[in-house]
């Protein structure tokens, strides 16, 4: 019973401070900023998968399923970034090695061009899946398996 009371304040204190980064109107989307969102919801992830064999498995599975689908959409927008500053970073020393550089270049530029699409589309949805996670259902599924176990 005391682990129970433990992990579930511990849980409920880690998804109350996500639901807070995401609800905070000072948000801006910025990849830095997603990036953190996103270590924090790995770190809401371990715990609850730690101690997922004391709570009831329905909604546990359900909380779980909505932490992964914003892992999920976190991860694409971070990976993303990633690749493009990569080849921002390299670009000119990859240039520097090829045969034939500006074919190549003009190849890399839309390449470039591709993950900045990508980013920008993704960017434009990101608010309807914070927004999803930070919803009165997800947040009263949370409350239902952890909040009640703090007192």
């Amino acid at each position: 019973r005391g682990i129970m009371k433990s992990s579930g304040a511990s849980i409920w204190k880690t998804y109350k401070r996500i639901r807070k980064q995401i609800c905070s109107p000072d948000i801006t989307h910025e990849i830095d900023e997603l990036h953190t969102l996103r270590k924090d919801c790995k770190k809401l992830r371990y715990q609850v998968e730690a101690f997922a064999p004391i709570y009831p498995k329905t909604p546990l599975t359900n909380a779980v399923g909505e932490l992964k689908h914003l892992q999920d959409i976190l991860g694409a927008v971070c990976d993303n970034s990633v690749q493009q500053r990569f080849l921002l970073r390299r670009q000119s020393h990859i240039l520097q090695r090829v045969r034939d550089a500006e074919r190549f270049e003009k190849l890399l530029d839309g390449v470039l061009e591709d993950y900045a699409a990508r980013e920008r589309r993704m960017l434009r949805t990101i608010r309807k899946n914070l927004d999803r996670f930070a919803s009165k259902k997800v947040t009263e599924t949370y409350r239902k398996l952890f909040e009640f176990r703090t007192r």
